[in-house]
């Protein structure tokens, strides 16, 4: 009894409420963007209609211009912000400006849509046209439009229920008559309906975001030590080749096939899990860590302003990195080189950076066989 009591007090948070699991916030926020991109056009275009049809209905009830005029200020501010919108977006260059620019439009169309809500409720009070209740379902209905076409954003849609209908739902049950009361019930009903019905849409699109955040994870993962793989490496070298801060750290251990030869392959798959839980912790990025395949590794840096620094990165890679391994009872040594190389603004192709830092890499082998140490890390000229 108790736990069905809990479930009807918390029904409201049920219906509206969706959580967003934080590994595919950034593509809720891509998605977001876009919807109110297309769509905040459409909640004000919306509104000024329904300001035309409240002006429709004024001058065919010979109500003076003076009491409805006022309304036409409507029409131009939606005309006007909906061409504002336009032109502000175009500037906006990052998606930080691009959402600041939709939010202030975002609030501005709400705020009309619930101001023609309360002037929906006021004509019904009043009496102001023989068909009292023409406008405030016209409202009804477009606020319901509108909360169907922007379920993506799933705020927007609730506030455009709320404002859309609720002030008049509100009037229609506390001044109506019998009749009136009962329509004012049906609209509550439909409003709540229409709310759980924006919410479900809103869960769906959410688990369809994290099925495409699985698969794409599983496309782009190396499957042993949950890298990037070979193809998440290269398609972020590519987005940017072009950085001024490019650089690669190819790493190669030392001596690995001689763990698989002696320990097993299972003990040689743990010892690669620890090395990249060694990477993956001392990496502060901004950048990527992936796995190349076999025993080879890559850091990639996309902010580094000099060789000194890129030297010192790739040191510290090494001092973390080549400390002897506790798998089980058994201690197993990390040895381990490093060859590095810096990229030329865009002047050079992916591959061509990747082959330097080869080159280096196999000079600091060659470097660490002569002189017998457990790391050995070569810049590449």
């Amino acid at each position: 009894m108790t736990k069905r009591v809990g479930q009807l007090r918390n029904w409201p948070s049920h219906w509206t409420t969706v959580s967003v699991p934080p590994d595919i916030a950034d593509d809720l926020r891509h998605v977001d963007l876009g919807s109110r991109r297309t769509n905040i056009t459409v909640l004000l275009a919306v509104a000024a209609l329904n300001t035309v049809i409240l002006i429709a209905v004024c001058a065919w009830n010979g109500l003076p211009l003076a009491n409805y005029g006022w309304m036409g200020g409507l029409i131009v501010y939606a005309m006007l912000r909906m061409r504002y919108l336009k032109r502000q977006f175009a500037r906006a260059v990052t998606p930080a400006q691009q959402r600041r620019v939709l939010r202030v439009s975002t609030i501005a169309a709400i705020a009309m849509l619930g101001a023609l809500g309360i002037v929906a409720a006021a004509s019904y009070v009043t009496e102001l046209f023989d068909r009292s209740l023409l406008i405030p379902m016209s409202l009804g209905f477009g606020a319901i439009s509108i909360a169907h076409c922007l379920y993506r954003l799933h705020r927007v849609a609730l506030a455009s229920i709320a404002l859309g209908i609720g002030p008049t739902a509100v009037v229609l049950i506390l001044v109506g008559d019998f009749e009136a009361k009962m329509l004012g019930a049906s609209i509550v009903s439909v409003g709540l309906l229409m709310m759980r019905f924006v919410s479900a849409q809103y869960r769906q699109l959410i688990d369809n975001l994290c099925l495409h955040h699985h698969v794409r994870s599983m496309a782009n993962s190396d499957p042993l030590t949950g890298l990037a793989n070979r193809r998440a490496v290269n398609e972020f070298l590519e987005r940017h080749a072009a950085d001024s801060g490019l650089a690669v750290a190819l790493i190669d251990l030392d001596g690995f096939k001689q763990v698989n030869d002696q320990y097993g392959h299972d003990m040689g798959d743990a010892l690669l899990a620890t090395v990249a839980q060694r990477l993956d912790q001392h990496f502060a990025g901004p950048g990527l860590v992936g796995r190349l395949g076999g025993d080879e590794f890559i850091v990639i840096l996309t902010d580094v302003a000099s060789d000194a620094q890129l030297g010192a990165v790739a040191t510290g890679l090494l001092a973390a990195l080549c400390v002897p391994a506790g798998i089980g009872a058994v201690q197993l040594p990390l040895g381990a080189s490093i060859g590095h190389a810096r990229g030329r603004g865009g002047e050079e192709s992916v591959a061509a950076l990747l082959k330097r830092a080869d080159e280096a890499l196999y000079a600091a082998k060659r470097m660490r066989r002569r002189r017998a140490s457990d790391a050995v890390a070569v810049q590449a000229g």
